[in-house]
């Protein structure tokens, strides 16, 4: 970190391979455990999903409706 901007450079770093399911990302036990790629694809997966098959509306203060 650069004192004087507070600036995060990353020049590369270390791939991690191998690494384990933490396991259902629903269940509050796996809550501390790290997870890989697969854990966090199939999180958003299922967010996006739930996000567009429920719709999505803002409604203004004069009762219109932006869908």
């Amino acid at each position: 970190q650069d004192a004087t901007t507070g600036k995060i450079t990353t020049t590369g770093g270390t791939s991690l391979n191998n690494v384990a399911s933490a396991g259902d990302y629903k269940d509050v036990a796996n809550a501390s455990k790290g997870v890989n790629a697969g854990d966090l694809n199939n999180a958003v997966v299922d967010a996006t999903n739930a996000a567009t098959s429920k719709g999505f509306a803002l409604q203004a203060a004069d009762g219109a409706k932006v869908q």
